[in-house]
């Protein structure tokens, strides 16, 4: 709400400014527009080129980090692969369990194999094969601290993934004896040469994780490109950041099919899968950097937009003083003439034909108030003495009411009961129809007025109308137009009990609270009227009545006029036969 009235108190200022201001700041506006509409082209136009670009450029980047790790790691399988059908190592596992001293020449031959291995493959951290047979292992690389090493493995190894390679699995996690750093342990079961299915051992290849770093880092960029690697889970196997390492990534779960790019959290994000080791290649690179060149474009048109509305500033205004010369002029007139003079002409004369027919217009204008200030003074005279006629004529009402509370009170003195009851009423009656001269009075001086009238109607009619008044004290003060029951009651009696014929019946009045207003009923309990009938009143209840003074459609319209159309009078059938009216007006606060 506050941003609206700001919005309309901006749009008042303009409308309240001279108009060659408004002749200027069209221009200016229209400036500015095509301005921005060429500016907000440009920069999307050079978005999407530089982000389709960039995206095709980065992706390269990882199709190729993909492949050189793919081919990397397959280069590792066809290693184990040769390890696992080495005879040397076959025949290691296939010995009985003998101790160290009586195998040492098969041992030999299955160091100088992985010694061989490790001298090859300069990335591998350690490798060592593992026999089942007898708990033992030969172990090439990092010094080993601790006796723990096989359960360790034999741990990691049941934890690991399997890859596409055959029965290899793969793990990153923390090294066994240095846990502040993390490798990457390929393991390869061994099977008896004999009987395939019968796992004699296990082959350990460890290779440190900042080796696979090395391999994305090697490939050059000319993007500021962020890559990382991590598992099918989502979970950050090797990345510059150590800290990270094991941790969740948080583009995981946009990752859909085996590659693609997308926006987040101010970054391009591009991914390849590596189908073999089921792990996605990362990378990611601040939009910042990808738009610069477009922060740049837009900063260029915003300087020319500002020149270019300096320029239209002044063209506008020079244009719109030339244009508004001849209207200063009948401004200035007019501000003559609000002053309270009419004695003001123009008499100049101007280029074009508009001009000088505004010129004329104004000059008609003036010629035309004249005559109208003579009019709306014999008017005013005559509207004077209208009051003066309508003050007189409230003297009789009061000469009246005041005349029969006279005869009230003679009645009364000479022991008259039902004259004075009967002149008492129709005193009250006047004087309620007065009511100081308002338009709207209390419901319970309504009910009060009402009272009076039926007093009045029961001694004409030897009392065969019964009055039920059930209406709460705390409506009382319900706000009700003047003079609106009376006529539905005498409706009610006159057309629904119809007492010139002698009917008896009853007349009750309620109130009650509806929808956030207040609904006063009439009912009588006479003969009613077909649904046919009650319905053409409801619809022609609004037609206005000239002739008529007090009727119910002039009280229905006198409602409508004072609260609203939403309030008034309707028509409905009753449980005593009869009809209701119900009189629906506002609740007051």
């Amino acid at each position: 709400m506050t941003q609206m009235n700001f919005i309309r108190k901006k749009v008042s200022r303009i409308k309240k400014l001279n108009f060659n201001k408004k002749i200027s700041l069209f221009l200016v506006g229209e400036i500015l527009v095509i301005s921005i509409i060429v500016l907000l082209v440009s920069a999307i136009s050079n978005w999407i080129s530089i982000h389709d670009k960039s995206s095709a450029l980065a992706m390269k980047q990882i199709d190729l980090v993909a492949n050189t790790l793919e081919a990397s790691l397959r280069s590792l399988d066809d290693s184990a692969e040769l390890l696992m059908y080495d005879g040397r190592i076959q025949q290691y596992l296939s010995e009985p369990n003998t101790s160290y001293s009586d195998s040492i020449s098969t041992t030999n031959e299955v160091y100088n194999a992985l010694y061989y291995m490790i001298n090859t493959k300069s990335e591998i951290s350690y490798i060592s094969v593992i026999n089942y047979s007898n708990n033992s292992m030969i172990y090439i690389g990092t010094p080993v601290m601790g006796n723990n090493f096989i359960e360790q493995a034999k741990q990691d190894y049941e934890r690991a993934t399997k890859t596409s390679y055959g029965n290899m699995k793969a793990i990153v996690t923390r090294k066994i004896f240095y846990p502040d750093e993390y490798s990457l342990n390929i393991y390869q079961p061994l099977y008896d040469e004999f009987e395939i299915s019968k796992e004699c051992g296990l082959l350990c290849i460890s290779i440190d994780e900042k080796q696979l770093q090395k391999v994305y880092d090697a490939q050059n960029s000319e993007l500021p490109f962020e890559i990382y690697l991590t598992d099918n889970s989502g979970k950050i196997i090797s990345n510059q950041d150590q800290s990270l390492l094991l941790t969740k990534s948080p583009y995981a779960a946009s990752f859909v099919g085996e590659k693609g790019s997308f926006s987040k959290n101010n970054n391009l994000v591009l991914y390849q899968h590596i189908k073999s080791w089921d792990w996605y290649v990362v990378g990611t690179i601040k939009n910042g950097y990808l738009y610069f060149d477009t922060y740049v474009t837009i900063l260029i048109l915003l300087l020319l937009v500002t020149v270019f509305c300096i320029l239209g500033v002044l063209i506008a205004f020079k244009l719109s003083n030339s244009l508004y010369r001849p209207l200063k002029d009948i401004v200035y007139n007019m501000a003559v003439v609000s002053g309270g003079s009419l004695k003001v002409h123009m008499d100049q004369t101007y280029d074009g034909d508009d001009f000088r027919q505004l010129a004329d217009g104004f000059n008609e204008m003036i010629d035309e108030i004249q005559n109208l200030m003579v009019q709306v003074k014999t008017e005013q005279h005559q509207i004077e003495q209208i009051k003066l006629n309508a003050l007189q004529a409230q003297i009789k009402p009061h000469f009246l009411y005041n005349t029969l509370e006279c005869i009230h009170w003679q009645a009364l003195t000479d022991g008259n009961d039902k004259v004075s009851m009967m002149v008492k009423a129709l005193a009250r009656y006047y004087r309620l129809c007065l009511s100081n001269g308002r338009d709207i009075i209390p419901l319970l001086q309504e009910m009060e007025h009402v009272k009076s009238y039926l007093i009045i109607q029961n001694m004409r009619y030897s009392n065969i109308i019964e009055a039920r008044y059930e209406v709460d004290k705390s409506f009382y003060n319900v706000l009700i137009p003047k003079m609106t029951l009376q006529p539905l009651v005498e409706n009610s009696i006159n057309h629904g009990i119809n007492i010139k014929e002698g009917h008896t019946g009853a007349v009750i009045i309620r109130a009650s609270e509806q929808d956030n207003c207040i609904v006063v009923y009439v009912e009588d309990s006479g003969n009613g009227m077909p649904q046919e009938k009650i319905d053409e009143m409801n619809s022609s209840i609004s037609e206005y009545d000239e002739s008529g003074g007090y009727g119910v459609r002039n009280v229905h319209k006198r409602i409508q006029l004072l609260f609203g159309e939403q309030y008034g009078l309707s028509y409905r059938k009753n449980e005593l036969g009869g009809i209701t009216v119900e009189i629906r007006l506002p609740k007051q606060h």
